[in-house]
């Protein structure tokens, strides 16, 4: 056994150390000795073993008076009993020269073996079968003294190295400890064994001999083990070489893009979080290896510090992991997935959490975690995280908090169906050119009609970007057929929420570029300027001041068009969906001008007069839906006039033969209806006929 592996640990002095003191005590002692090396699993008892063995071997040539044979034990690697019984067996008789010492250890062997079933051992020079050793039986004694002239005529000392105790089941293990106390006695004989000690006691517990007893099992391991030494714990400053800091390393050395905001939650979140549960080097080994197994060009579609963040949790407590994927609608604030009978979900992952961390520092650290992962969640914690994110910024980084890309972390490749920032970003940049081709505009059309409103939300967060033109984006989204199919496909909160983000990339354009777009959008008419009606009736200038400042011209030259085609729409009762967009749109900008043209198109006979006067009904809404406000006589008096009224009072008689059969509720004075046309028409015509007959008579 050689050392070959670095000392990144700076452990090479100690492993010199405890060389020198087992070579004093084997060289000294007239009896066998117990040496152990213990540390908890990958804490690096395995590399501190090899530069002691090392160290041994390379002093045997040397001008040592007693030669020392290591041979290395290693009992995991055997199935069973018998078979970890007859491995040690053949490693001990190897060693002894004379063969009638060999029967008479093997004979003792027998005596204290599992069964009779061992088969055949190897004795170098000749094979027999323990069983038929018995008469080669002695007393123990002898049989040690034996043994004892052997290895002395020899002139060599045996230690025997044993690794991987704590992987033993507890018969293994007692097997084991059997062996070495049966040869303890035996000058010549050494042991070296290599542990984890509160594994190894735990194992000891379930045996006979401490009967559930740690405090037992303690002290039957100190009558075999008399030397001890522990493998010292990492220091921060390694902990942060062998995690963070090569992270960093060799994702620099692969080109791996990280943002700074990224790289700095990340190692907030390492020292804060982290550090106490990645304790030894394997950790720390396996933990660097898994962040860097995403290929290099998909570190652009997810969010770094979430990446390694994501991943310590699946490598450390995957059980964690798993918990964190069956409630990932509750943790990303998924409305979808939590409304209606779901309300519990957090408080039950918070339980289902507790039970899964043993310990405190674990149960801390995790949440932190999983906070700093999904704080749309609400979770409680023990310290705000750095860099706490609104959902604005988890989907401009592609964070794992956001419910569109949470896949993203469950995949070594992009989920299937989903498309990359990168092809996005692409496309972008195909458009962008002087003078794209067709073949440019189809790219970016199918990959904007394939989702339109999550394309058009990632824009929103790739803008302002080198070799992607804003004016170029905007004009294509002018005449996009898909983007208008907004108007209908999509339900209103969805389709403004595809404006506001088109708003937003404006927002964020440069003022020659704001420039640019202005002069081109007050060339459009009505037909082709539906994304500028979009914007200008959602025009908010403390929201977007940039916007508002440069635009401002084009909602005025919007509303100018809408006036103007007033005069080709049909009474407001019977407009479509996509009319009544404009047609509202003007009467909340230009309420005065929009009562006035209304006036003229009612006494021109081109719309219909209780739907013009029910414009002026309030509507509210409430926890039994929308409804149209009991009679508000002064309201529609003041809007409308009392002059005007009684122009219309026999257009509004000619209009009573379209309500035959048609009446209002008793009760509606003082519940409210639905604002349905009918009911709308007939609070009109009711509310009319209550204004004149209590208007003052006009003097003649």
């Amino acid at each position: 056994m050689t050392s070959a592996a670095p000392d990144r640990l700076g452990r090479t002095q100690l492993g010199e150390i405890i060389a020198g003191s087992l070579q004093s005590r084997i060289t000294y002692s007239s009896e066998s000795t117990v040496t152990a090396i213990v540390g908890e699993w990958g804490s690096g008892k395995s590399w501190l073993l090899r530069e002691i063995v090392a160290s041994i071997q390379a002093a045997e040539s040397s001008d040592l008076l007693i030669p020392i044979s290591v041979r290395n034990f290693n009992p995991w690697l055997y199935a069973d009993e018998d078979s970890l019984f007859a491995g040690f067996a053949q490693l001990l008789l190897g060693e002894i020269s004379s063969r009638r010492i060999r029967m008479k250890v093997a004979k003792a062997l027998q005596l204290i073996g599992p069964s009779l079933k061992f088969g055949q051992i190897d004795l170098s020079d000749a094979t027999i079968n323990l069983a038929s050793a018995v008469g080669y039986a002695s007393d123990p004694k002898s049989i040690q003294g034996s043994v004892r002239k052997s290895l002395t005529k020899s002139g060599k000392q045996i230690l025997v190295v044993l690794d991987d105790l704590d992987r033993l089941t507890p018969n293994e293990l007692l097997m084991v400890f059997k062996l070495v106390r049966l040869l303890g006695d035996i000058g010549g004989i050494h042991y070296l064994l290599v542990y984890d000690e509160s594994t190894l006691l735990q194992l000891l517990a379930a045996t006979p001999i401490a009967a559930k007893n740690v405090g037992r099992a303690r002290n039957y391991l100190e009558k075999i083990v008399s030397q001890k030494f522990s493998v010292p714990p990492m220091l921060p400053s390694q902990v942060s070489e062998l995690g963070i800091e090569r992270i960093f390393r060799q994702a620099a050395e692969l080109d791996i893009p990280i943002p700074q905001d990224s790289a700095s939650r990340f190692e907030w979140i390492f020292d804060q979080m982290m550090r106490g549960l990645l304790s030894n080097p394997r950790m720390l080994d396996q933990y660097a290896s898994e962040v860097l197994t995403l290929p290099t060009d998909l570190f652009r579609e997810v969010d770094f510090c979430d990446w390694c963040v994501t991943t310590f949790l699946r490598t450390s407590f995957p059980d964690v992991w798993k918990l964190i994927i069956q409630y990932r609608g509750a943790l990303t604030g998924n409305v979808d997935q939590i409304i209606g009978g779901d309300k519990d979900a957090l408080p039950d992952f918070t339980r289902q959490l507790v039970k899964l961390l043993s310990t405190r520092s674990q149960l801390v650290g995790v949440t932190d975690m999983i906070v700093a992962l999904f704080p749309m969640a609400g979770l409680e914690h023990r310290s705000v995280p750095a860099g706490s994110r609104a959902p604005a910024a988890l989907a401009a980084n592609m964070c794992v908090g956001d419910a569109r890309f949470f896949e993203r972390y469950l995949w070594l490749s992009l989920p299937p169906g989903e498309i990359s920032n990168e092809a996005i970003r692409s496309a972008l940049k195909g458009i962008s050119k002087s003078t794209p081709s067709d073949q440019d505009y189809a790219r970016f059309g199918e990959i904007l009609e394939a989702s339109p409103l999550d394309v058009i939300d990632r824009v929103s967060h790739l803008v302002p970007a080198d070799g992607i033109s804003i004016p170029l984006l905007v004009g294509y989204l002018e005449r996009y057929p898909p983007f208008n199919a907004l108007n209908t496909t999509y339900g209103g909160s969805d389709r403004s929420i595809g404006i506001y983000r088109i708003m937003t990339i404006l927002e964020s354009a440069s003022a020659t570029d704001l420039a640019a777009i202005k002069a081109r959008a007050m060339t459009l008419g009505l037909a082709d300027g539906d994304l500028w009606l979009e914007i200008s009736r959602r025009m908010q200038p403390l929201r977007y001041p940039n916007l508002a400042e440069a635009l401002g011209d084009i909602q005025s030259r919007i509303l100018d068009l809408l006036e103007v085609a007033f005069a080709e729409l049909p009474t407001p009762g019977e407009l479509t969906e996509s009319q009544s967009i404009g047609f509202y749109f003007y009467r909340n900008a230009r309420r005065d001008d929009f009562y006035r043209l209304g006036k003229e198109a009612v006494l021109a006979r081109r719309w219909r007069a209780d739907d013009t006067i029910g414009l002026a009904l309030s509507v509210w809404t409430g926890e039994r839906g929308s409804s149209i406000d009991s009679l508000n006589a002064d309201v529609i008096e003041a809007v409308f006039g009392l002059e005007f009224l009684r122009e219309c009072e026999e257009i509004l008689r000619s209009e009573e033969e379209d309500l035959v059969g048609q009446s209002l509720p008793d009760n509606w004075s003082f519940d409210g209806v639905p604002p349905t046309l009918a009911n709308t028409r007939l609070i009109a015509h009711a509310a009319v006929s209550y204004i004149l007959a209590n208007a003052p008579v006009e003097a003649d």
